[in-house]
């Protein structure tokens, strides 16, 4: 994969200490357009961006424990997907959501 290309691929599904999402809004950022173009140093390819979303919850992983930073769309792939698998801990519900945890 080369920067300023699109490509599709398959979801993950969620695992331990994970949450899968159904996105609802994504927007663009800075870090976006430098992870497109290949100039932002810490992500590396083939990285779904877009780190600045909403989503509504579908599956919930068991809890877990992990020391190693992850960040959306630099380490891990980003919200510009249909869905998307994140840490439980980087979720807050919604004060008008009924099945949040």
């Amino acid at each position: 994969m080369v920067p300023n290309t699109a490509r599709i691929k398959q979801r993950a599904e969620p695992r331990a200490g994970k949450i899968l999402l159904r996105m609802q809004r994504v927007g663009i950022c800075g870090t976006d357009y430098h992870i497109f173009d290949g100039s932002q140093p810490f992500s590396t390819y083939l990285r779904c961006i877009g780190d600045e979303l909403a989503g509504e919850m579908c599956q919930r992983g068991r809890p877990n424990c992990c020391a190693r930073i992850s960040v959306l769309a630099v380490h891990a792939d980003g919200g510009m997907t249909e869905h998307l698998v994140i840490p439980i801990g980087a979720v807050i519900a919604s004060p008008h959501c009924s099945t949040c945890p």
